[in-house]
């Protein structure tokens, strides 16, 4: 299993090891280092796509290209971090195949195991292709996407604006600072997602796909696009115009996606990107930022089962950061139907069985900046295969306190008044 260890405090981060499973939960106050959290496995399991991009390029991969790169794209990472000049952590691929990083002094150093040492050297010889080649060094056999926080700039800013802000990014000279790397290829993939819908509907896409494969069990894809319409409270369609939500099905009233709510803006990105990989069984290794962003509890409840069933028809891996209880809780549910529906089959009647999670691959963490606090802390019973619900139900018992104080004021208030 693959595993980030930081030996020395990093930004918010202090010291901390995570096994990196296929269902990885963060939850805490801002500014405990969720996103830090994020940007560091984006940066590990990346390494691949960043030697792709160079090797696109031209350049000739060797030992000393992949030690290179590697340093290039964490001093990146480190950029505006406080302690940036002592830094020490190590990421395993596997047991056997890992890299520590360490800063000293404005230092860096960059230390393969050994079989990644090997695996480098024999890069100089031409492989063809070559992504296979590097994918099996670094054990990450599926592409990376991070779907970051503000991903509705893609829909609520007008066409020439999205334009220009997409050619800032990729015609920059001088280079790209990590968090525009990220930019850039998540407005990337959304463009050529969008260009995927334009001009189909999903049921289209889903009847388009079975025309020229056969391989979808029709009845299987009514799960997802049910889930989407409960999310989006409408349908989704793209076309010339424009992209579009209608009210409902066989509506002709729609409104543009630019114009649509908040949540409906923040939220396509990642059904779209979700969609097209149980209908096209793509291999992705998932980072979501604040899915539940501006999401009312009911479809932040939808969104997390749309999760869980990409994940159990995909075999993906999502690495989830999130502010809100209505998430952990909503992962609770299919943890425990999981559990439930081993030895009781009419667990199915409460929540689908494709929606279950199985415990043995999920975890959830809360970050604390507290000092009375564990920094970083798995809120997730492994006996119980359920997330604890006192880390549930932390926020809303500070304010049941509260209110049971200014309750006994106001008794002894009455009280004095008689």
């Amino acid at each position: 299993m693959q595993r980030l260890i930081i030996h020395k405090p990093f930004g918010p981060l202090q010291p901390m090891e995570i096994p990196i499973d296929d269902v990885m939960v963060f939850i805490g106050e801002q500014a405990t280092g969720k996103s830090t959290v994020a940007k560091l496995v984006y940066f590990f399991k990346g390494i691949v796509g960043s030697l792709l991009d160079k090797y696109k390029n031209g350049t000739q991969l060797a030992f000393s290209e992949v030690e290179i790169t590697i340093k290039e794209k964490f001093t990146g990472v480190a950029e505006g971090i406080k302690n940036h000049d002592s830094i020490l952590m190590k990421y395993y691929y596997s047991d056997k195949t890992w890299i520590v990083i360490e800063v000293k002094k404005g230092h860096t150093y960059i230390t393969l195991s050994k079989d990644l040492k090997e695996s480098s050297s024999k890069l100089e010889f031409p492989f063809d292709p070559i992504e296979p080649t590097l994918r099996a060094m670094f054990h990450e056999p599926s592409e990376l996407l991070f779907i970051p926080s503000g991903r509705n700039v893609t829909v609520s800013y007008d066409e020439i604006f999205k334009m220009d802000f997409y050619a800032s990014l990729k015609n920059r000279n001088k280079p790209k600072k990590f968090w525009e790397d990220i930019l850039l290829k998540f407005f990337q993939r959304t463009e050529e997602v969008k260009s995927d819908f334009r001009g189909k509907s999903l049921n289209e896409l889903v009847h388009r796909r079975n025309d020229i494969y056969n391989d979808i069990e029709l009845n299987t894809i009514d799960l997802p696009l049910r889930l989407i319409q409960l999310i989006l409270k409408g349908e989704y369609y793209s076309n010339g115009d424009g992209e579009k939500i209608y009210f409902g099905e066989g509506t002709e009233d729609y409104v543009f996606l630019d114009n649509a709510s908040s949540g409906q803006q923040e939220v396509i990105r990642i059904l779209q990107n979700l969609f097209l990989m149980i209908l096209n069984k793509e291999k992705f290794y998932l980072i979501i930022e604040e899915p539940e962003a501006h999401l009312y509890p009911t479809a932040q409840r939808h969104l997390m089962e749309m999760i869980a069933l990409m994940v159990n028809a995909t075999g993906n891996q999502v690495l989830i950061t999130t502010h809100s209880p209505y998430t952990l809780t909503s992962f609770n549910n299919l943890l425990y139907a999981f559990k439930v529906g081993k030895d009781n089959p009419e667990a199915a009647d409460v929540v689908q069985k494709e929606l279950w999670l199985d415990p043995l691959k999920f975890n959830a963490y809360r970050l604390s900046s507290r000092k009375e606090d564990v920094f970083c802390q798995s809120i997730f019973d492994k006996e119980t295969g359920l997330i604890g619900y006192n880390s549930i139900d932390d926020v809303s018992e500070d304010l049941a306190g509260d209110f049971d104080k200014l309750l006994e004021l106001r008794q002894n208030t009455l009280y004095e008044q008689k």
